[in-house]
């Protein structure tokens, strides 16, 4: 996760174009020890939250129909998947109130997440993808200001 967030928070400096300053995606900001401790609580909870809906059960659904109502092969029906879900896990994070304005790199970025995520989730299992993908959310909400 760490290593995600040096490389993800690299290119999103570079590659966003600004959303936050377009007023989008920041979300609340709590002040104090206590405020860090309930954005902690709220980063952590989006990580699972996300990896259970787009890795649990969208992922995995995917893999399914790819391989039994398409019949590819195992490894085809996970790339596959993997391609849907990530293209839908990014394209979530533009929709709602306090969501980013549309920007391709944040949007390639998110995309490229949501392969890695998938990988550990195909890989590991959805405990090491909620894991990632939570320390991930806390390490860019709270040091990446």
């Amino acid at each position: 996760a760490i290593l995600l967030f040096l490389l993800l928070g690299w290119s999103s400096n570079y590659l966003a174009s600004g959303a936050q300053a377009a007023g989008g995606g920041s979300g609340p900001r709590f002040r104090g020890m206590r405020g860090r401790l309930v954005e902690t609580a709220l980063y952590c909870g989006a990580g699972i939250y996300e990896e259970l809906l787009f890795r649990g059960i969208l992922l995995g659904s995917l893999i399914l129909f790819f391989s039994k109502v398409l019949s590819l092969k195992k490894p085809a029906a996970a790339i596959w998947g993997t391609l849907v879900a990530s293209l839908l896990f990014s394209l979530f994070h533009y929709i709602g109130p306090g969501s980013d304005s549309f920007a391709i790199g944040s949007f390639v970025q998110r995309f490229l997440a949501g392969i890695y995520f998938s990988g550990l989730f195909v890989w590991r299992s959805f405990g090491v993808a909620a894991a990632a993908h939570s320390l991930y959310d806390i390490l860019v909400g709270l040091l990446h200001r």
